[in-house]
Parts: C-alpha cells; sequence; structure tokens
C-alpha cells in the first residue's frame, strides 16, 4: 500500500477553526494553532509551533517534531516530541502529555503542567522549582545556561527633585502634568518621589498610578524641570530577569544557549 504525501500547511489554526489531517502534517516555517487541530500521523514545524490557551487544542497520534515550542493550551502527543532547543509550558490551565519520550535541550515548565513517559532534557526548570522564574536560584542557573540577550531586563529609576527653583509653581505644574502625580505631594519640602516601572502600582496619598514609567519619561521630567530653572536627580538601576520574549527573540538569531567551553 503506497503511503499518501504529508499534508503540507503554511497558514496555522485560527480561534474557532478545527482542522483535521488524517495522516502527516508537514509545516516549513513557524506554526500557530489558536482553535484545534488533530493530526493522526505525524506533525514536523521547521519553526516556532505555538498554540493559544487555554481554548486551542493540537492531538497528534503520532510524533511531533519542531525547532521550538512554546504551548499554552492543550496539547497531546501519542509517540514522542522532539522540542528542538527550547520548550515551554506557560500557565496553568493546560497540559502537555506525551505519550513517548519529550526530548529537548531547554525545558522550562512556567505554572504549566507537563507529563512524559521519559525525559531526555539538557537543563530542566521544573514547575514546583520555576516559579515563573523567581525560584531559588533559577535566575543564576539560567544566566549560567543561556546568553544575556535571552533574558530580559527590569529597570526602575529613583527620582529625587534636588532643587526646585525655589519652588516655582511652573516647576510643579510640570511634573505634576509628567508624572500624574497630584501637585500638593509635589510641592512637600522636600518632595521625594519613588517610581518604579513596569509593572509596578504606585500609590501616593491616594492617587494610583498605574501606568509604567519608562526611562524616556523620567528623562523628560528632568528636561522640564531644568527648562522651569529647577533640578532633578535620576539614578537608574537594572537587573536580569526571565523574559518569555527575550528567551524566543534570542532563539529566533541562534543565540539562545552560551557556548560551552
Amino acid at each position: 500500500m503506497e503511503t499518501a504525501p504529508p499534508t503540507e500547511r503554511a497558514s496555522g489554526v485560527e480561534v474557532g477553526q478545527s482542522v483535521f489531517v488524517p495522516g502527516d502534517l508537514k509545516v516549513a516555517g513557524d506554526f500557530d494553532v489558536a482553535g484545534t487541530l488533530v493530526v493522526l500521523g505525524n506533525l514536523s514545524v521547521a519553526g516556532l509551533l505555538t498554540d493559544r490557551g487555554p481554548d486551542s487544542s493540537v492531538i497528534v497520534l503520532g510524533n511531533v517534531a519542531v525547532g521550538a515550542l512554546r504551548t499554552s493550551g492543550e496539547f497531546r502527543v501519542g509517540g514522542q516530541l522532539d522540542g528542538g532547543d527550547v520548550v515551554v509550558g506557560h500557565y496553568n490551565d493546560n497540559s502537555l502529555v506525551v505519550g513517548g519520550r519529550l526530548k529537548t535541550r531547554l525545558l522550562i515548565e512556567d505554572e504549566h503542567d507537563v507529563r512524559a513517559q521519559s525525559l531526555e532534557v539538557e537543563h530542566h526548570y521544573p514547575m514546583n522549582t520555576f516559579r515563573q522564574g523567581q525560584g531559588k536560584g533559577v535566575l543564576a542557573s539560567l544566566k549560567k545556561v543561556l546568553t544575556a540577550g535571552a533574558l530580559g531586563k527590569d529597570e526602575s529609576v529613583e527620582v529625587t527633585l534636588a532643587d526646585t527653583g525655589g519652588r516655582s509653581p511652573e516647576v510643579v505644574a510640570r511634573i505634576a502634568a509628567i508624572t500624574g502625580f497630584p501637585a500638593p505631594y509635589l510641592d512637600q519640602k522636600p518632595p521625594p518621589l519613588w517610581l518604579q516601572f513596569p509593572e509596578t502600582m504606585r500609590k501616593t496619598l491616594g492617587t494610583m498610578r498605574t501606568a509604567p514609567m519608562d526611562r524616556a519619561e523620567a528623562e523628560a521630567i528632568a528636561a522640564a524641570v531644568a527648562e522651569a530653572g529647577g533640578r532633578v536627580e535620576l539614578k537608574f538601576n537594572a537587573r536580569a530577569v526571565y523574559s518569555e520574549a527575550s528567551l524566543f527573540a534570542a532563539w529566533r538569531q541562534g543565540k539562545l544557549f552560551k557556548a560551552k567551553k
């Protein structure tokens, strides 16, 4: 009996769409699954395979081979999973279940259930110790394995109003307009400001400022105050953090792992 040639598909699976492949499925580049994909044979994706949980489902009765995998949906493999350079399970609503061996260089269980008959993994970060990249020793370990570009950067800025130019109303008004803080708070003597970004809530005198402050905004404050005759001192701090976006960006550039000594 002749074996049917594999199905080739360039586009992904959209939300609400169901795709059934009676044999093998081969994808030359990246593949994005936002709906339901069922493959009775093998699935091969040369690039990054991404699903979109919690609503997506991928069911492959045969083997799966990908360049990299980022899964947040329900992902079931009857045979082996060759995850290429990196497999990241993200979020806790669904599972990645492999009936055979799961093989990859880097496996990160980011609050995601991952199960396999056996693992062949060079660098493994289980869910109970990874803890969204905040687990004890996780960042230090990642720094040994990944390039600096594969990690994200968390920045903060300390803003000190060193000279108000004689507490000029113009200085206070400019800072209030840029930062969103109320003028009465800024007009304190002295008016210290501690502003962090990104994703940090700052609460001052009943005012909640949720918008992230970036380097450009902090520098705009300093420039506006200087123009009005005052002076602001900025102190920037940065530290490396786990970032899924940085991880896959580095992978695309072929700069994910540090060279082995």
